[in-house]
């Protein structure tokens, strides 16, 4: 309850400072200059964005226990010049230490076995340019993030796969470095209620939450 209650006070915190932020609108100008020159070579609104894709990998934000997760996230989002929320697909596999995201025991060292997460959800992102109170750059937005999950857990030392319903929770600082690309760094809570209930008398029940930081690559059409 307190991580959950954690989190809802950040994303309350984060949407907040989104909302008050300059929103990348539907007539927003993105510029590209030359990077020797300083000239600019051609500019483009985003309304031309219709949808994107992004592939990421990620690793432990810690940097002492990187190698205890290895993550990779796919989105699709699809961008509307009427609203300043978009909707996305949000699909994910995760491979982490078990000890790192649950409070799972049993005959085994819990922190060497991994288990593997599958995530696929939908929910909603929105852009904006607060990242230039920090820095100013035509051609740097930033993006919060929040998705409803369907998550399975499986691992070699588990009986049977677990499975159960969570939510991620993320933000991205984007480079939109040509017309139809862009690259980013992208941050995500993950928080999931798991069990195995194929067994109704010893049903197992756990908390999965664990954090990711990674690369991305987007394509935008």
């Amino acid at each position: 309850m307190k991580k959950l209650a954690k989190l809802i006070l950040t994303l309350t915190t984060l949407t907040t400072t989104q909302l008050r932020a300059e929103v990348v609108t539907p007539d927003q100008l993105l510029s590209m200059h030359n990077a020797e020159t300083g000239i600019k070579e051609y500019e483009y609104n985003v309304k031309d964005d219709n949808w994107s894709i992004d592939l990421s990998y990620g690793l432990s934000p810690n940097l002492m226990k990187a190698g205890d997760l290895s993550a990779f996230r796919g989105q699709v989002t699809f961008y509307s010049p009427d609203s300043q929320m978009s909707w996305i697909g949000y699909a994910a596999q995760t491979s982490i230490v078990i000890s790192q995201a649950t409070d799972l025991t049993g005959n085994y060292d819990a922190d060497t076995e991994t288990m593997t997460l599958m995530e696929l959800g939908i929910g909603l992102a929105r852009r904006s340019v607060l990242i230039k109170d920090f820095y100013n750059s035509p051609n740097i937005y930033d993006e919060i993030n929040f998705a409803g999950t369907y998550v399975s857990a499986d691992s070699d030392i588990l009986e049977n796969k677990m499975a159960g319903y969570g939510m991620v929770a993320g933000y991205g600082l984007f480079w939109r470095n040509s017309k139809s690309t862009h690259w980013g760094l992208r941050m995500d809570y993950h928080l999931s209620s798991l069990e195995d209930s194929t067994d109704e008398q010893n049903e197992i029940e756990a908390t999965a939450s664990w954090v990711s930081l990674g690369l991305t690559f987007g394509l935008i059409f």
